[in-house]
């Protein structure tokens, strides 16, 4: 079964969890063109989505959510801050975020 896979750096606009990967541990999706997340019944425990254009906050917040064993995320170079994901997360070990009051750090 699949426990790992990275796919950075593919240009890729958009990912879908199905079925077939719900044995997915860590994903790594950083540095694509993602405008479209959905991970829900992913048992995802590692995801990077860093340095991927967001458009709508709240619905990847949401996506976020729904992924209940999530415990490293990195959102590096992302429009969101450590309070927003935190509320969504809040079993997060290990969080990168490097936005505050909107200002990247």
């Amino acid at each position: 079964m699949l426990q790992k896979l990275s796919l950075s750096h593919n240009l890729l606009p958009e990912f879908v969890v199905g079925n077939n990967l719900q044995t997915l541990q860590q994903l790594r999706l950083n540095s694509n063109k993602m405008l479209k997340y959905e991970f829900s019944g992913a048992k995802l425990k590692i995801l990077d989505l860093g340095h991927n254009p967001i458009v709508k906050k709240k619905v990847v917040l949401k996506n976020l959510g729904e992924i209940r064993r999530l415990e490293n995320l990195n959102l590096a170079g992302i429009d969101i801050e450590e309070q927003e994901v935190k509320s969504y997360c809040p079993k997060l070990v290990f969080l990168l975020c490097d936005f505050i009051g909107g200002v990247q750090l």
